[in-house]
């Protein structure tokens, strides 16, 4: 029996414009934001409300929009063709428990472009929901290294570096007593990859025990530090002939001054001898 023109119609438009949700059926996702490590992996999972089987529904992962199509699922397949190229080989759906209506998908390599936010969709002819998630990179970088870069005119140079953090980390310096310190200068240089390589510059002036240098994860809450005993050897010495001529240089000036104002003096008081043995005629 062929089908009526209503129904035809129905049929087509409902084929062709977005299905409302029923309100009976709801999409949970994460319930916090979730948290990815670089270069590692991460599965996002989600599920209908109440369980259901949803082996016959379309399974959308996606990011920012369902037309930006990060992994789909469809009548028991994976389906590429709409698959974002940046997403390519590493997918992989999760479906064990689809007939519980639980699935999850696997994303492999994180990488720092992969920061955003994302979505899950189950979709059917009269039903579809999605739930959103936030996705959060980040990275904890080498443990920090202490190069010793020379002599300055009143102390030691130090030059801290590290790479391999995100999100943008937090630098210091700090002295035996846990004191922060002032540093010369702190440069963060955001790479290709999107993570951050930091180098920090500290003088010293005088020797205090320990002295460390710190980078901070504000997302993790993770610091790493390293450390370096600085050595009353380390300061560069002035030698004793400069000391001599410093002070020899010092007693010069000195006597210059003095031997000036006591020649101004003079001067003055004999002036003003002559003036009163010309009043005084």
């Amino acid at each position: 029996m062929q089908p009526s023109g209503v129904g035809a119609r129905t049929l087509l438009l409902s084929l062709l414009l977005p299905w409302p949700g029923t309100g009976q059926l709801s999409v949970i996702g994460p319930a916090h934001p979730v948290i990815a490590h670089v270069f590692e992996e991460v599965v996002f999972s989600c599920r209908l409300s109440p369980s259901m089987d949803a082996q016959g529904m379309e399974v959308r992962w996606f990011r920012d929009h369902i037309r930006f199509v990060v992994h789909m699922y469809q009548n028991g397949q994976d389906i590429t063709d709409l698959q974002r190229k940046q997403y390519h080989g590493r997918t992989e759906f999760l479906g064990e428990n689809i007939t519980q209506g639980i699935v999850g998908l696997r994303l492999r390599g994180i990488q720092v472009s992969d920061e955003g936010k994302y979505g899950c969709m189950f979709q059917t002819l009269t039903f579809f929901n999605e739930a959103h998630f936030p996705l959060q990179v980040t990275g904890t970088g080498s443990t920090p290294h202490i190069h010793l870069e020379g002599g300055e005119a009143h102390g030691i140079r130090l030059l801290c570096t590290s790479s391999g953090w995100y999100p943008e980390p937090r630098v210091g310096w700090t002295d035996s007593s846990g004191q922060d310190l002032l540093p010369l200068s702190v440069i963060k240089h955001q790479m290709v990859n999107g993570l951050f390589r930091v180098e920090t510059i500290i003088v010293l002036t005088h020797s205090g025990g320990n002295v460390s240098c710190f980078i901070h994860n504000p997302l993790l809450d993770i610091k790493k530090e390293a450390r370096l005993s600085v050595a009353d050897n380390l300061f560069p010495k002035i030698p004793v002939w400069k000391l001599l001529l410093s002070v020899a240089v010092a007693v010069a000036v000195l006597a210059f001054f003095l031997t000036g104002a006591a020649f101004y003096f003079w001067t003055w008081h004999r002036k003003k001898s002559k003036l009163k043995e010309k009043l005084g005629r």
